[in-house]
């Protein structure tokens, strides 16, 4: 077989491979306010969300599990989700402006 050699492998530096402790302190955060989202959505809101997301089931165990129809379940996750984009967004935008005001006072 011929060809070029595609020289030494390059292998990574293990302790830049560590995670830096200001981003995991970000990502526990935001893994915090989003659990915090979703304990204040509505229980029938809720319930299924965290079936679907923590326990892996799918919309016909779930509705078996609540005794609701598939439609219903696939609805109200629906339902959940939209309200969750809506409460991150309306957070990253009342972030992102607080921030900006801040700038303009400090400069």
């Amino acid at each position: 077989m011929t060809g070029t050699s595609a020289g030494p492998i390059e292998v990574a530096d293990p302790q830049s491979l560590e995670p830096d402790p200001e981003e995991m302190l970000i990502l526990a955060n935001d893994h915090a306010l989003i659990h915090s989202m979703i304990d204040a959505l509505p229980e029938e809101l809720r319930v299924p969300l965290v079936l679907s997301s923590d326990d892996d089931l799918n919309s016909r165990q779930i509705g078996r599990i609540l005794g609701i129809s598939e439609g219903t379940v696939r609805t109200r996750l629906q339902r959940a989700r939209q309200l969750l984009r809506q409460k991150i967004a309306a957070r990253t935008h009342s972030t992102v402006g607080s921030q900006d005001r801040r700038e303009v006072r400090n400069a």
